[in-house]
């Protein structure tokens, strides 16, 4: 049994309340979200060391489990998030390292599958998530869950020259290339997700990415799980920050406000409010 206990609540008390009696339970509290009109509301999710760490990227160790120790609350939040999302954004990298599985909110905690099935039905969801895969060069493998298993509707957005490279992905995988150069706009993914009918969109990796996101300004919300862990740095070995590839001088550093706390023993569970720039 997940245990949840919240420390410190400041949500906005315009906007929906989204989980059903069961998950509030689990959550220790509910989740209010309040969409913009124009555009799908944006919220990503990782888990991260002490200091800043989202993966050691090492064969086999490069996943967020490996930072969390595979705690049950993280995957239970995890699966929470997913559970109320119309679509979740996976980067090519994320891809690669966790593609035996399926992006959906039973496959981190099957234990609720059930009540997150109730979840989706009462917000008028589908069964599972769209499952977004980001690639611009179209090199990804074709033996993960979400394009081989097909187990949730899959969308791969990639360049033209992206879209060559994948033909021959499984046939229910939609390709949409949106992009003639080489380089996938943040501010695009989200048009045309949002042209497509998508309003709520978890945002699951990886650190490249979500540095033009946030570059980009299309992180509405941050949620952060704390692992107790620190994982240092060397000239060895580049470990994966929560951002990368993407530095903020001083004064143009991204704000943003803290909503909620959580914890479970020495984990914590944070939600931010993006400030926009």
């Amino acid at each position: 049994m997940a245990y949840i206990k919240t420390l410190y609540e400041n949500q906005p008390s315009s906007g929906a309340a989204l989980l059903i009696p069961e998950l509030q339970a689990l959550y220790d509290g509910n989740l209010f979200f309040a969409p913009p009109m124009d555009r799908p509301f944006v919220y990503s999710n990782f888990v991260v060391t002490l200091d800043g760490v989202v993966s050691y990227n090492y064969h086999d160790f490069e996943t967020g489990n490996t930072i969390s120790d595979g705690d049950p609350e993280d995957h239970l939040i995890m699966g929470i998030l997913r559970s109320v999302a119309d679509c979740i954004i996976w980067g090519s990298g994320s891809y690669k390292a966790a593609r035996k599985f399926p992006s959906t909110p039973e496959a981190i905690w099957p234990k609720e599958s059930l009540a997150f099935r109730k979840q989706r039905k009462t917000l008028g969801l589908a069964v599972h998530p769209t499952a977004v895969l980001v690639t611009a060069s179209g090199h990804i493998p074709l033996d993960g869950a979400l394009i081989a298993d097909n187990e949730q509707n899959t969308i791969i957005l990639t360049s033209e020259y992206g879209a060559e490279q994948l033909k021959s992905a499984h046939g229910g995988t939609q390709i949409i290339a949106i992009t003639t150069g080489e380089l996938l706009s943040a501010a695009a993914i989200r048009k045309t997700l949002w042209d497509m009918g998508f309003r709520s969109i978890l945002f699951e990796g990886g650190p490249t990415l979500f540095g033009d996101f946030l570059s980009e300004g299309v992180i509405d919300e941050m949620f952060q799980t704390i692992s107790p862990r620190l994982a240092g740095s060397s000239s060895d070995h580049h470990y994966l920050r929560l951002v990368e590839n993407c530095a903020f001088r001083p004064e143009n550093s991204i704000k943003s406000e803290l909503v909620s706390v959580k914890t479970n023993g020495a984990m914590l569970f944070t939600r931010y409010k993006v400030s926009t720039r």
